[in-house]
């Protein structure tokens, strides 16, 4: 028995560059070059910025963004 074709149009995860792990989905053809494209993100303020992600990068979904949330003032405490 042969092997079933691979689809020409596949769906693709636009991850938040953020890592809010807000993201959309879209197909698009098999062919074209990789989705990037500005979006709203709702959760967060810093990046609007979105893009495809590949099924291995679902991993850093968890990872803090070292901008504004991670730093804090630690020189004037009282």
């Amino acid at each position: 028995m042969a092997k079933k074709a691979k689809s020409r149009i596949i769906s693709v995860r636009l991850l938040s560059m953020a890592m809010t792990g807000y993201f959309y989905t879209f197909t698009r053809p098999r062919t074209s070059l990789p989705m990037s494209m500005i979006k709203y993100d709702p959760i967060s303020t810093i990046s609007p910025y979105t893009s495809q992600s590949s099924p291995a990068a679902h991993h850093d979904i968890g990872l803090q963004h070292e901008g504004r949330a991670n730093k804090r003032d630690t020189t004037n405490t009282a």
